[in-house]
């Protein structure tokens, strides 16, 4: 980001032709300079914190400290949650139908089965939305009992898996430790982390999603390219609409490939080996959703 922001800067100072403008230059470099200083001072109080350790113990360290902060975060999610959502009645139209959608599997899978209740869902009660969110609150249920707070949790244990594939891709882009704490997350009120709706989990999802098709290389491992589609095949059954997003994408970036395989000869082989990804990566997340899309056609349509 520092050096990007130096450049950003030469070449606005090129166009503008700011070495003849002093003044005009001088008023320019200062949000620059700014957004230079801030991650400097920032990778700088890492350095502070952070002892000369081994590659060994800087790991276990790391981890250590990511352990920590994610207990941290759950202790003052979980006091937020009971002290101020909780007791209450949920807000917003969608979350209740979720909670609901939620209390009814927990309660069929106890009456009627699993096997039982997967069926019905399938073949009588899709929802046009997607079902993935509510079936798994459903199940964290026989964990730590039926409740809004049990329910919250599983935003929670989104919210986790995205900032452990946000932390690691970090690493391995940066190829240090420290810098994967430079991260940061987002939240807001409604379809945020205390709001039981599909829109905090499938932002997660996306996240994830995208962590790991940058942590394969833009699909040139195989093997993560197949692990980025099953967190794709998860986002498109918790929220069907995510299926437009993510194909779409994958189609643009097809596209540029092959335009590019084009332009430059030399580079064909590693092209079209990344484009051969992509097609087996999109064909793996459509399998199962397209089964289930065909059973809830009629909600999705009418």
């Amino acid at each position: 980001a520092s050096r990007t922001a130096e450049w950003m800067f030469q070449e606005l100072s090129k166009s503008l032709d700011l070495n003849q403008k002093p003044i005009l230059k001088k008023v320019l470099k200062k949000p620059f300079s700014g957004i230079k200083k801030s991650f400097w001072l920032r990778s700088k109080s890492l350095n502070l914190f952070m002892p000369a350790l081994d590659r060994s113990q800087s790991r276990l360290l790391h981890i250590a400290l990511f352990a920590f902060a994610i207990i941290l975060q759950y202790c003052l999610f979980h006091t937020y949650v009971t002290r101020e959502i909780s007791w209450g009645f949920p807000l917003y139209h969608d979350q209740s139908a979720y909670l609901m959608d939620s209390y009814k599997m927990h309660e069929n899978i106890l009456n009627h089965g699993f096997l039982r209740e997967m069926k019905d869902l399938i073949l009588h009660r899709l929802s046009p939305q997607g079902f993935m969110l509510p079936l798994e609150a459903a199940l964290i249920f026989f964990v730590s009992g039926a409740s809004r707070v049990s329910a919250l949790n599983l935003n929670f244990i989104h919210l986790l898996l995205f900032q452990i594939t946000f932390f690691i891709t970090l690493k391995k882009m940066t190829g240090h430790w420290k810098y994967a704490w430079l991260g940061g997350t987002a939240f807001y009120g409604p379809g945020g982390i205390a709001d039981f709706r599909l829109d905090f989990a499938a932002w997660c999802l996306m996240g994830i999603y995208l962590c790991l098709v940058v942590y394969s290389n833009a699909f040139q491992s195989r093997k993560w390219s197949l692990i980025s589609a099953a967190a794709g095949l998860v986002l498109i059954l918790t929220r069907f609409i995510s299926s437009v997003y993510l194909f779409g994408i994958l189609f643009l970036y097809l596209s540029i490939l092959l335009i590019h395989a084009l332009i430059n000869p030399a580079r064909r082989k590693e092209i079209y080996d990344r484009v051969k990804n992509i097609i087996l990566s999109a064909f793996a997340m459509a399998i199962l959703p397209a089964i289930f899309f065909w059973f809830a056609r009629k909600a999705i349509y009418g």
